[in-house]
């Protein structure tokens, strides 16, 4: 399976080589189709969270700065998950642990808006209709715009 970026991921599996140091093959643990596999599920966790802050998924090819920023991420978290996947190891390596740290904190500062994708398009950048921007009503009032009464007192709460 090849990966294309960034429409099933935002990095490929010579990323995540170039981060690891280590070269991936058929028989390697993960092997070249499980890392990539990894990468496309990375992947897809990404575009998850961007979906749900409002971006246009996948991010567009045009957005190179913003494709930078999430290939290091999609390579990070993928680095990470390779480690785990190998069989037998007791205890994930201190890089490994490092890179899930990494990819959970970059992760964070996207939702958190502490972290940019300076050349995607926004969701701040979507219209909004201007009833939902600044909704409006009295909330006093029941469905047949007859003022409400409250039912209970202070007394009764006593």
């Amino acid at each position: 399976m090849a990966i294309t970026v960034p429409t099933d991921a935002y990095c490929e599996v010579a990323d995540v080589e170039r981060l690891t140091g280590k070269d991936y093959s058929a028989v390697s643990a993960p092997t070249t189709g499980g890392l990539e596999t990894i990468i496309t599920e990375i992947g897809s966790q990404l575009n998850g969270v961007l979906d749900a802050l409002g971006f246009s998924i996948p991010i567009a090819a045009t957005a190179t700065k913003s494709l930078a920023i999430l290939s290091n991420l999609n390579a990070t978290g993928a680095a990470a998950q390779a480690e785990f996947a190998v069989p037998g190891l007791q205890e994930p390596s201190l890089r490994a642990e490092s890179w899930r740290m990494s990819f959970d904190r970059g992760v964070r500062l996207l939702v958190s808006r502490g972290m940019s994708l300076p050349d995607a398009t926004t969701p701040s950048a979507v219209p909004v209709a201007e009833e939902v921007a600044s909704p409006s009503g009295a909330f006093s009032v029941d469905s047949d715009g007859d003022a409400r009464t409250r039912d209970w007192t202070r007394s009764t709460l006593l």
